[in-house]
């Protein structure tokens, strides 16, 4: 079996990340979700009038979902922000996104100046030691009011994120988010089933051993190549489509399972 592909090799993993983005049913699942969370928070704000957001995209990667969702009218300027100087080039984003080099957590932004930032699975990619910083720097680039969408790795059923660093704690974002004066609009897990199905296949052909359950964390990382249905499992993508109707309203949240997102509004400040 292939190794699967990270970022140690940034043009083979941003070819493989863009091509997933379109064609796998995992990444169509979290946009549909995350695009009508973002779309009702808009219409509840605007209420008929015109509204021009400054977004940031932290971690943009090909700068995909900034083009995706770029034809809203609702943008002022559309920022993304990648490490990785290939990022772009291998993408398929437009040339006229503002594309900016800067590695979290560092940003180089002076004052409040977003209302969205989003972050999609990034902050799993800063060093553990950093993360506080990290998200520190996001939260202080956010306009009072404005709107936080984050997705991140999560730890399914048998994951542990003290085994694998690579897994964030979704009890303890929260906890950081609300710490930090943001109100948590929506919540939820994706990809309850397949994950689920995933864990229980390691346990059953004993791909792990008694005590070793560290491997039974999510790991990070695309395939190296889709020779066959590059769109994922018949089976997953149904289900997946599923969870991606049931989350996307926002009425139900799913429990469990490999992904995390939430989406928060940095409070205003009357004192």
């Amino acid at each position: 079996m292939d190794n699967p592909v990270t970022l140690a090799e940034p043009e083979s993993y941003f070819e493989m990340l863009a091509r997933s983005a379109t064609e796998h049913w995992w990444s169509n699942g979290v946009e549909s979700i995350e695009r009508r969370w973002i779309q009702k928070e808009l219409k509840s704000r605007s209420l008929g009038a015109t509204i021009r957001w400054n977004w940031l995209d932290a971690g943009c990667g090909t700068g995909l979902r900034l083009s995706q969702w770029g034809g809203w009218r609702c943008w002022g300027n559309r920022v993304g922000l990648e490490p990785e100087r290939l990022a772009k080039a291998s993408g398929i984003c437009e040339e006229s996104l503002v594309f900016i080099r800067c590695e979290l957590p560092g940003l180089p932004f002076d004052a409040p100046q977003f209302d969205l930032v989003t972050g999609f699975d990034v902050i799993q990619h800063v060093p553990k030691a950093l993360r506080e910083r990290a998200l520190g720097e996001i939260f202080r680039v956010i306009k009072p009011g404005g709107i936080l969408l984050i997705r991140t790795n999560a730890s399914g059923v048998f994951g542990d994120p003290a085994m694998d660093d690579s897994i964030i704690s979704s009890v303890e974002l929260n906890e950081t988010l609300k710490q930090n004066q943001f109100k948590i609009l929506q919540s939820s897990h994706f990809n309850m089933v397949g994950g689920f199905v995933e864990e229980v296949s390691a346990l059953i052909k004993k791909r792990i051993r008694r005590g070793d359950r560290d491997n039974l964390a999510f790991k990070t990382g695309l395939p190296r190549q889709w020779k066959s249905r590059p769109q994922g499992h018949p089976l997953a993508r149904l289900f997946g489509w599923m969870e991606s109707r049931i989350a996307g309203t926002g009425l139900v949240k799913i429990p469990f399972g490999h992904s995390y997102l939430v989406m928060a509004r940095k409070e205003v400040d009357h004192g």
